[in-house]
């Protein structure tokens, strides 16, 4: 099966000579230091990109092959955003449904980073909006959930693989879809 290697793992002989990585190292004049340095704080990782018509069959073969008590999807932690903190704090409190979607249908879609500490609140023109006790309350607990995690998903390629059983080295978790992830 085709595969493309990327980043500093084209730079190991090793990953060569194993065929994970096609580029000769030696050949091209690749500097092994872009994989494995002193300064890097992590151990290094190797991404492969597969094609994506035969992603299911490599992760059933991932499976067959290493165990399922070994093997695990990565998951992502999805975080509260300006909309969805604000849009599920408000039904908590008990909102009507069309006042929750007006409140959040104010806000601006835009990318979101985590909050600076120190940075003024998503809110703040809201807050001249919505001035009752219990919108001044809701936006005040928008606010607090901002950044926090809201549920996990299936990273769409990245998988673990143990040396033993998964459970032993780290939390795991059955996704919605059925898969365990970590």
């Amino acid at each position: 099966m085709p595969t493309a290697s990327r980043g500093s793992a084209s730079s190991s002989l090793v990953a060569h000579c194993l065929g994970i990585t096609s580029p000769d190292p030696v050949r091209l004049n690749l500097y092994f230091e872009r994989f494995l340095n002193p300064a890097r704080s992590t151990p290094p990782d190797i991404d492969t990109d597969l094609c994506s018509r035969r992603r299911d069959r490599v992760i059933r073969h991932v499976y067959e092959t290493y165990g399922e008590d070994r093997v695990a999807m990565v998951c992502t932690i999805n975080r509260f955003r300006e909309r969805s903190a604000l849009r599920e704090v408000a039904k908590a409190h008990g909102l009507p449904p069309g006042e929750v979607k007006a409140m959040t249908d104010s806000l601006p879609h835009r990318w979101w980073g985590p909050p600076d500490a120190g940075q003024a609140s998503p809110y703040a023109e809201l807050a001249g909006q919505y001035t009752s006790p219990l919108h001044r309350r809701i936006l005040q607990d928008a606010t607090a959930i901002l950044g926090l995690p809201r549920h996990l998903s299936v990273h769409p390629g990245g998988v673990v693989i143990a040396p033993g059983a998964l459970t032993d080295l780290a939390p795991t978790h059955l996704a919605s879809k059925g898969v365990i992830i970590t």
